[in-house]
C-alpha cells in the first residue's frame, strides 16, 4: 500500500500531523479514518483496500499544530503512490519577553510557567528546526513560556560540549530561535558530569564557557546542575562555583530524596523536584502552602527563597518497561497545575517523556497538556 508523507517547505517530515480520511465529497467531519504522521512524518495507507470512490484527505484540520497550515488531497479510484503533503509553515507571533530579574526574595518578574524540553539544544545544533517549531508552537498555543534544557549529557542523549564544534558559539542563535515563540530557556549546565567531559580542566571550563554565551541574550535563566546531589549529575564542590552576576540561577536542583542533604550554595531560586507518585493528596506532591516552603508527607525543607517546581508529576506514556511513573490524567494535571503554581512559586514547569526526548507533544498527552496549562 501506499505512503501518505508530510513535509515542511523544506521537505523535512513533520511529526504527529493528524490525516483525516473521508469519502468525497464529504467533510473531515465525516472522516471514516484518521491517522497522525510518525516522528519521520509518515504514515501508511489506513485501509486495506481500494473500493471505487474517491478519497479527500485533510491534513492538520483536526488536532492542529499551530505551527503548519493545512493541505487537502483527493484521490483517485485505483492503487495510489505515495502522497506527499507540503505544509505551509506558520510564522510565530512575536512576543516581547524581558529580562528576568528577581522582584524581591520570592519572586522573579515573570511568572514562569514552562515545560522541559532537556534535547532541545541537540535539536537545535542537529539542525531539525522543523521539530523545534512544532514542539515551541505547540507550547506557545497553551501559554507556556520556558523550556528546561540541558547543555551536557550522557544518558537519554549524548551532549558532550568538547565533542560538537561550535557548541558554545550557536547557543545565543539558539536563544534568538526561542525568543522569536516566546519561550524562556532554563539553562542545565551539568547533568552527567563525570561522563559528559574527558577531564576535569574541560568540565569546569564548561562554566565560564557556558556563561560568555548565554549572557548574550536576556531570555535566559541558569540552573548549575540537574539534581546536584544525584547519581554523577555534578562531582565538584558548588562551593567553587560563583552565581554568575546579572542572572537569576539556581545553584543545582533537588529531589525529595535529597532530604535532609540540601545544603547551600542556593542563590537566587531553590528547584525543588517533587515525588511522582500517583496515589496521595495533590498537596502532598506539588503544593506551596507557605512561603517558600514544600511540604511532601513528612518532608518540610527549603531555604527562605522563591521556589521552581522544575519536575513534578510526569505526564505521558512513560518509555520505561514498569511504566508507573507516567499518567496520562487530565484532571490530576489540572489540579498539580494549580497547586504548582500557588503561593510563592516563582515557576513550574509541565515534565513530561516527550520533553525529556524533546519530541512534539503525542495526541493522547495534549489534554494533560491544556489541563496544566488552563489551570
Amino acid at each position: 500500500m501506499s505512503q501518505i508523507q508530510i513535509r515542511d517547505g523544506q521537505g523535512v517530515g513533520i511529526p504527529g500531523i493528524n490525516i483525516r480520511i473521508s469519502i468525497s465529497p464529504a467533510p473531515p467531519s465525516q472522516a471514516i479514518f484518521d491517522v497522525f504522521t510518525d516522528h519521520a512524518g509518515n504514515t501508511g495507507w489506513p485501509i486495506p483496500y481500494w473500493p471505487d470512490w474517491v478519497y479527500t484527505l485533510w491534513a492538520n484540520v483536526a488536532n492542529v499544530n499551530p505551527a503548519f497550515g493545512q493541505a487537502s488531497y483527493q484521490t483517485s479510484t485505483g492503487p495510489q503512490s505515495d502522497i506527499v503533503f507540503t505544509l505551509p509553515s506558520v510564522p510565530p507571533v512575536p512576543v516581547e519577553l524581558p529580562e528576568l530579574v528577581m522582584a524581591d526574595r520570592y519572586y522573579m518578574n515573570v511568572f514562569i510557567q514552562g515545560a522541559t524540553g532537556f534535547l532541545d539544544y541537540l535539536t537545535f545544533y542537529n539542525n531539525d528546526l522543523a521539530t523545534l517549531r512544532t514542539i515551541y508552537r505547540q507550547c506557545q498555543a497553551v501559554g507556556c513560556n520556558a523550556r528546561s534544557v540541558m547543555f551536557a549529557l550522557d544518558d537519554i542523549a549524548q551532549i558532550h560540549p568538547e565533542e560538537m564544534p561550535g557548541f558554545y558559539d550557536r547557543i545565543p542563535d539558539f536563544l534568538d530561535f526561542s525568543a522569536e515563540y516566546g519561550q524562556y530557556i532554563y539553562a542545565i549546565y551539568y547533568a552527567d558530569a563525570a561522563a559528559a567531559f574527558s577531564n576535569a580542566v574541560a568540565r569546569r571550563d564548561h562554566f565560564p564557557r557556558m556563561n560568555d554565551a548565554i549572557r548574550q541574550r536576556r531570555n535566559r535563566f541558569i540552573n548549575l546542575a540537574n539534581e546536584r546531589k544525584s547519581h554523577t549529575n555534578f562531582i565538584d564542590n558548588p562551593h567553587d562555583f560563583a552565581k554568575p552576576a546579572g542572572m537569576v540561577s539556581v545553584c543545582g536542583s533537588f529531589t525529595y530524596q535529597d532530604d535532609p542533604g540540601m545544603e547551600p550554595p542556593f542563590w537566587d531560586l531553590f528547584d525543588y523536584h517533587t515525588p511522582r507518585k500517583l496515589t496521595g493528596s495533590v498537596k502532598d506532591q506539588n503544593m506551596l502552602d507557605h512561603p517558600a516552603r514544600w511540604k511532601d508527607d513528612d518532608f518540610t525543607y527549603c531555604p527562605n527563597i522563591g521556589v521552581i517546581s522544575g519536575e513534578p508529576q510526569l505526564f505521558g506514556p512513560d518509555p520505561r518497561p514498569d511504566g508507573k511513573h507516567g499518567s496520562l490524567d487530565a484532571t490530576l494535571a489540572r489540579e498539580m497545575g494549580i497547586g504548582s503554581s500557588k503561593g510563592t512559586a516563582a515557576g513550574t514547569f509541565f515534565h513530561s517523556p516527550a520533553g525529556k526526548l524533546s519530541i512534539p507533544f503525542q495526541p493522547e498527552v495534549l489534554p494533560c497538556l491544556d489541563a496544566w496549562f488552563d489551570a
